[in-house]
């Protein structure tokens, strides 16, 4: 009887250690097909990093510098993507007065940008380039706002925005530099002072 005990309760401790290793086994396969699946949608999905800036054009030639602003776009992602525009947000908010309420507008590039749309490759860097002179003075209500008990304008939480074909659009903050032109129509440290400096030296 005793001999028979023994033997039941070490196949029954065998039996669980089976058990135990074919649910750990389980589990590491379903851990596997989370991760390949995580990586498979991970290269599938846009990484888009954007900057918006106002950047000098100095050609080099001795003719006299110019001040654009920027739309840098970079694909950090593992596919390729397309860009159908670049543009503006403004504002906070979906709902509500309309000093904070979001507004979205496009923007035309310049001659000497890439033409819209275009695809970029992974790794593929692309500047598109944006006369201030099409923005400046004219647009200042849309990139500022008169808020309550104010009495000067205020820059609108300015976001620079590319969109993307059967992706959603990316929206980031604009440089401080970019804000304050938008606001105010002047730059403080651009290319009139870069050339004042150029040709006193």
């Amino acid at each position: 009887m005793t001999g028979g005990l023994g033997m039941d309760s070490s196949m029954l401790f065998w039996t669980q250690v089976s058990a135990i290793g074919q649910a750990v086994g389980a589990l590491a396969t379903a851990a596997a097909v989370i991760v390949a699946l995580w990586i498979a949608l991970s290269e599938r999905r846009p990484n888009i990093k954007l900057r918006a800036g106002l950047r000098l054009i100095i050609p080099g030639d001795g003719s006299p510098a110019t001040d654009v602003v920027a739309f840098e776009i970079e694909n950090r992602g593992m596919r390729t993507v397309r860009i159908s525009g670049i543009g503006w947000q403004t504002g906070w908010t979906r709902r509500g007065p309309d000093w904070l309420r979001q507004q979205l507008a496009l923007q035309n590039p310049n001659s000497y940008s890439p033409s819209l749309p275009f695809d970029l490759a992974p790794g593929q860097r692309l500047t598109v380039y944006v006369e201030p002179s099409s923005l400046g003075k004219t647009n200042i209500e849309f990139f500022t706002r008169k808020l309550p008990f104010q009495t000067m304008r205020k820059p609108a939480n300015v976001r620079a925005v590319a969109h993307l074909v059967a992706c959603k659009s990316v929206i980031v903050k604009v440089e401080k530099p970019l804000s304050e032109f938008l606001a105010t129509g002047k730059i403080e440290r651009g290319a009139a002072r870069f050339n004042k400096r150029a040709a006193a030296a």
